[in-house]
C-alpha cells in the first residue's frame, strides 16, 4: 500500500520539492484524496507551491492540456481548527458538523466550495470554483500565462489607480452582500488579488451567511479593514462612509 501510494505521489507531486512539503504536511488519507481528483482529470499535476498559511496550502497545479489550476490543500493534523468554529457555528448550511478535526477541515473545504459558487453566480470577481474532495479544493488560477500568481494587494509597490481600486473592492463586498447574501468575514488587502487591472476576492471559506449571528459584527471588521488600507493610499473613507458607497452600488447591480 505504501509503495503504490509513493508512487501516486510521485506521479502529480512534479517537483522533489513539493514532494518533501507534501509529505511534511499531509497524511495518506490527503495523498489519496489528491490522487482522486487528478484521476478524475480536474489536474495532471501540482508543479509548485504558491503560498502555505496556518490553515491550507495553496499549489499551482495543470492539466491535461496544460493550463494551469490552482490546488488549495487543507491540513488536518498540523491545522488549529479551533479559531474557525465561529464561522461554522450559526451557518445554518453546516449545522450537522461534528467537531472532530477532521470534520471541521472536510466542512471548510465544501464551505469555501459552496462560497465560491455563489461568488460566481452573483458575479463576484473570486476564482472559479472546480472541483473538491475532502480537504483539497481546486479552483481557477489567477496569474499570468507563464504561471506567476497574481500578488496581493498589500504587496503592491508600484502606483495604481486606488480610487478604481476601491470601486472595484466595494462592488465586489455589494455584490457578496445584496447577490450572494454572504459576508466575506476575514476581508482585507492581504485577501484580495490584483490581477490584469482587477480586484479579485480570495479566502471566502470563513465567509457567512446573513443569517448567521455575527454576520453584522463581521462585516464591521472588513469594512474597518477596508477603510484602514484605502485610508493610507489616500482615500480617506471611514466605515460609515463606506456603508453608503455600498448602498450606492447596489443601485447599479
Amino acid at each position: 500500500m505504501q509503495e503504490k501510494e509513493d508512487k501516486e505521489l510521485t506521479k502529480e507531486l512534479k517537483d522533489e520539492n513539493v514532494r518533501k512539503v507534501f509529505q511534511r504536511v499531509f497524511d495518506n488519507q490527503t495523498i489519496q484524496t489528491i490522487h482522486s481528483l487528478a484521476m478524475k482529470g480536474n489536474f495532471k499535476q501540482l508543479e509548485s507551491l504558491v503560498n502555505e498559511g496556518k490553515e491550507a496550502l495553496v499549489f499551482r497545479a495543470t492539466d491535461n492540456s496544460g493550463n494551469y489550476k490552482a490546488v488549495k490543500v487543507y491540513k488536518i493534523t498540523a491545522s488549529t481548527f479551533n479559531n474557525m468554529l465561529p464561522y461554522i457555528q450559526g451557518d445554518e448550511r453546516f449545522r450537522k458538523i461534528k467537531h472532530e478535526k477532521s470534520d471541521l477541515v472536510f466542512a471548510w473545504c465544501r464551505k469555501e466550495f459552496k462560497n465560491l459558487e455563489a461568488c460566481m453566480a452573483a458575479k463576484v470577481s473570486a476564482p472559479m470554483p472546480i472541483a473538491f474532495k475532502d480537504n483539497a479544493l481546486v479552483m481557477e488560477f489567477i496569474g499570468d500565462s507563464e504561471g506567476n500568481s497574481a500578488p496581493i494587494l498589500k504587496t503592491i509597490v508600484s502606483e495604481l489607480d486606488w480610487q478604481d481600486c476601491y470601486n472595484q473592492t466595494i462592488e465586489g463586498i455589494a455584490r457578496m452582500f445584496y447577490k450572494a447574501k454572504i459576508v466575506h468575514a476575514d476581508l482585507s488587502e492581504y485577501n484580495l488579488l490584483f490581477h490584469e487591472g482587477k480586484i479579485v476576492f480570495i479566502d471566502v471559506g470563513q465567509a457567512v451567511s446573513l443569517s448567521h449571528p455575527r454576520a453584522k459584527e463581521f462585516l464591521e471588521r472588513d469594512l474597518k479593514n477596508i477603510s484602514n488600507f484605502f485610508s493610507k493610499k489616500g482615500l480617506a473613507k471611514n466605515v460609515q462612509e463606506i456603508k453608503e458607497d455600498l448602498k450606492k452600488t447596489k443601485e447599479s447591480l
